[in-house]
């Protein structure tokens, strides 16, 4: 293999070490599907979840950097997953989404209940 082979394999290497870690949590699968490619495409590793159990799996094996949280989930409360992300994993980034139009008033009421 010549030098210059060698240093593009090592730089792809470094690469993909340096890629960002990004969980898409959301039970529409067709969202989290369009978000991971395009997450793949911009370089990033993303990895997907539709249940709120396997998104916390994910956080615990996985060195997650970003979150992408719906806060409607079937049968769990996005929000609570949130509080519990917020005191598990201080650092990690969230960014909160949802398909509804309501959640200004659903957001600002658990607030007030004690989510940090």
């Amino acid at each position: 293999m010549n030098r210059n082979m060698g240093n593009k394999v090592e730089e792809e290497k470094n690469t993909l070490k340096n890629k960002l870690n990004v969980l898409i949590l959301d039970d529409e699968r067709q969202f989290t599907e369009e978000l991971d490619e395009f997450f793949k495409n911009a370089g990033f590793n993303p990895f997907i979840a539709n249940t709120g159990q396997d998104g916390l799996d994910i956080l615990q094996k996985q060195g997650i950097d970003l979150l992408i949280l719906d806060v409607r989930l079937p049968g769990v409360d996005g929000l609570d997953i949130l509080k519990e992300v917020i005191v598990k994993y201080p650092g990690l980034e969230v960014i909160v989404v949802s398909a509804h139009g309501d959640m200004d008033t659903v957001i600002i009421s658990k607030w007030r209940k004690g989510l940090p």
